[in-house]
């Protein structure tokens, strides 16, 4: 993957390997990291810590759940919400169409541009898939 550029193109290939979206409670490492703290500790990951920071600008919706477990505020983020989801222009004068049936609507590129994110990132990482 090393040698891609604009001219030495690589063609993506299809990919059935998961990426997990884990929330704050099923993450193994924040798991462990509550279980040895004794204070107060705020548990969050990276994708629902920066849906917080950008909440005021933000034009879709996101769903956090907040739990206090003992001394422990966990924020999560419900299953297959939108945060699993990338954004699609978001910040575009003119945003894609909201019909459903339109393969420029705001859902159907964000299951696009998610696909194509996590199928680029397991070719990335996986060397079979970069002949």
């Amino acid at each position: 993957m090393e040698k891609v550029a604009v001219k030495s193109e690589m063609p993506l290939h299809g990919s059935n390997a998961s990426n997990p979206n884990l929330t704050a409670s099923d993450d193994p490492v924040l798991k462990q990291l509550q279980a040895e703290e004794s204070g107060n500790t705020i548990i969050i990951t990276d994708t629902v810590l920066a849906a917080l920071m950008a909440s005021t600008r933000s034009v879709y919706s996101w769903d956090i759940s907040i739990t206090k477990k003992g001394n422990n505020l966990v924020f999560d983020k419900r299953e297959n919400s939108s945060l699993d989801q990338l954004s699609v222009n978001e910040n575009a004068m003119d945003t894609p169409t909201d019909d459903k049936e339109s393969m420029n609507s705001s859902v159907a590129l964000c299951m696009e541009a998610t696909f194509v994110d996590r199928v680029f990132k397991n070719q990335s990482v996986n060397p079979v898939n970069c002949e």
